[in-house]
């Protein structure tokens, strides 16, 4: 089923469809990626505690949608990824 909802990594309306195993999203700003419920369970209760060790690195994982999008891709978050996925798009120094 899909819904109008809120983006799981910008909070934005986005466009979120459960399928087996997990969410697809589709975002405005960050396109569109898939998530495990875990995920969307841990970003959603960080938001409600503002739990900033997790949110510190949503626009990160933002980025990292939109990259993989702009290459015709899919990003997948699942537990086992997600803070390697923040880390990788994470600004570099100069």
């Amino acid at each position: 089923m899909t819904t109008p909802s809120t983006c799981p990594l910008c909070a934005n309306v986005a466009t979120v469809e459960a399928r087996e195993g997990g969410w697809r999203v589709a975002c405005p700003q960050c396109l569109r990626f898939t998530l495990d419920p875990y995920l969307m369970d841990l970003f959603h209760h960080a938001r409600q505690r503002a739990d900033t060790r997790v949110l510190r690195l949503l626009p990160r994982l933002s980025e990292a949608a939109r990259r993989m999008a702009s290459q015709e891709g899919r990003l997948e978050l699942v537990a086992e990824n997600w803070q390697a996925v923040a880390s990788d798009a994470a600004p570099r120094d100069s």
